[in-house]
């Protein structure tokens, strides 16, 4: 006997009466309903719980998708870069060649001869193909001076041209894709 009372303590050999059944016993109303209030609390709690879950995920996915096309975006964009800036280091080499063309075709005798014709067509040739990089000649002689595209070197009064105008220029200026390469090295008038 005190066997089976001690697992009646413990409740290991009788289930103990459901909630209803002792309030009926007690005579007072079900509890039936606040149980069931209860559990539906819980599982609403549970899915208000999930669902915050979810969302922090979503967010935490949406971010790191962000994230990674910004990261394909800024390496597509520094590629570029660093393709422009081996341009531009190769056209930078190459201007010196175009200024010797220069200096040469400036000495050239009135009779021209086939050397002098071949010459002319390298350089025509050599011109096109940086035009068609996006290498473009910046104009100077006759225009103002502008400090972003011009270097001057020195100034001169002289009344044919206007004020801060462009009377000579010592060295032709390169832009590669919008970006000066070398500036127009003049002189200023007044």
């Amino acid at each position: 006997m005190e066997n089976q009372e001690f697992k009646q303590e413990l409740g290991q050999e009788q289930p103990l009466e459901t909630a209803a059944e002792q309030a009926e016993a007690a005579g007072t109303e079900s509890v039936e309903p606040v149980a069931e209030a209860t559990e539906e609390e819980v599982t609403k709690a549970e899915i208000a719980r999930l669902m915050k879950e979810n969302a922090e995920k979503d967010d935490a996915y949406r971010r790191m998708l962000a994230e990674f096309d910004n990261y394909r975006k800024r390496s597509v964009k520094e590629k570029e870069m660093m393709q422009d800036k081996g341009a531009a280091d190769i056209i930078e080499e190459l201007l010196p060649v175009l200024d010797d063309f220069d200096r040469a075709f400036a000495h050239v005798p009135e009779e021209r001869d086939g050397i002098i014709a071949g010459m002319e067509m390298v350089y025509k040739k050599l011109l096109t193909t940086l035009e068609s990089l996006g290498v473009k000649e910046i104009e100077a002689l006759g225009k103002e001076f502008d400090h972003d595209l011009h270097s001057a070197i020195s100034h001169e009064e002289n009344p044919e041209f206007g004020e801060n105008i462009i009377s000579e220029v010592y060295q032709k200026g390169y832009l590669y894709k919008d970006k000066v390469i070398r500036h127009s090295v003049v002189k200023v008038a007044n």
